[in-house]
């Protein structure tokens, strides 16, 4: 059984050009696709989840009905354009100081358009807001699972605030002139994005199953250090995986976690975490894709 990776976008455009276009190149995994957090959960059933797409941008999660588009204050409120030859004509910059300066000034005229993006994106219904409850609820219901935001629209600003919120990276969809060129990009991007999925996976397993490795070895009983060896072999598998499998098959080591299942000792937490590293960890002897 492959574990799960959900991928949550309010765009029925953007599930079905990644499921077309990128999932090819996730051959360690099976994917759940939904427009929320709730419809990723009920397709889940008994299979195991490691990591959570989220896009960013998104209804706002409040139910709160959007102002709407003004055509008039639109226009009024667009930041004024620039003319970026007088800019250089009166500004040149001649060492790094004065160079700095004009990146400045440069980057100011790029903020005034994400804050104008941001109230416009508001009064249609969307904003960062969508992103932030996902990545909160996935937190919270899977927190073994690597959190990845993937967006287009995302600005720096939104990177920042998924970032602090717990989000293990931020990855950017693949841009394009039209559809057609956006499927082109994403297919050709698919491999990187899952070896970028596959890296923020291990992260996290081994964050949260260190803890759990030494808590067992500090029992000291026979049986639970023999457990706690186990699942620092795992752990060592997915930090450093070339040299690991030269040593030990991550399935043999899979079968190993799954016999300790039952362990009295185990909080049911602890439980869920083995259960996820033993569901990765038998992926792991599948070339890397």
């Amino acid at each position: 059984m492959k574990p799960l990776i959900c991928f949550v976008d309010d765009s029925g455009f953007e599930l079905e050009n990644f499921k077309k276009n990128a999932a090819w190149a996730f051959s360690k995994v099976d994917f759940i696709y939904a427009k929320t957090f709730e419809q990723a959960v009920s397709q889940v059933n008994n299979k195991v989840v490691i990591g959570f797409l989220l896009d960013i941008y998104g209804k706002i999660p409040s139910g709160k009905p959007p102002s709407g588009f003004d055509r008039k204050r639109y226009f009024s409120e667009a930041p004024q354009a620039f003319d970026p030859v007088e800019l250089v004509r009166n500004n040149f910059p001649k060492d790094s100081e004065q160079v700095n300066g004009f990146l400045r000034g440069l980057y100011n005229q790029v903020q005034s358009w994400q804050v104008f993006f941001n109230r416009t994106a508001g009064d249609l219904g969307q904003s960062r807001a969508y992103g932030l409850a996902n990545l909160e609820k996935a937190s919270q219901k899977y927190p073994w699972a690597a959190s990845l935001a993937y967006s287009r629209k995302a600005l720096y600003l939104d990177g920042v605030k998924m970032s602090r919120a717990g989000a293990m990276m931020v990855l950017q969809k693949p841009q394009g002139l039209d559809d057609a060129d956006i499927a082109r990009k994403t297919r050709k991007a698919g491999p990187d994005l899952a070896h970028a999925l596959y890296q923020a996976v291990n992260r996290r397993l081994i964050a949260k199953a260190s803890p759990l490795g030494l808590r067992l070895a500090l029992l000291g009983e026979e049986k639970y250090t023999i457990l706690a060896q186990a699942v620092n072999r795992g752990i060592n598998r997915l930090a450093d995986p070339l040299q690991s499998r030269v040593n030990v098959k991550a399935a043999d080591l899979a079968r190993e976690l799954e016999k300790a299942q039952d362990a009295p000792v185990l909080e049911p937490i602890e439980r869920k975490i083995l259960l996820a590293l033993q569901t990765w960890l038998a992926q792991q002897d599948i070339a890397p894709d």
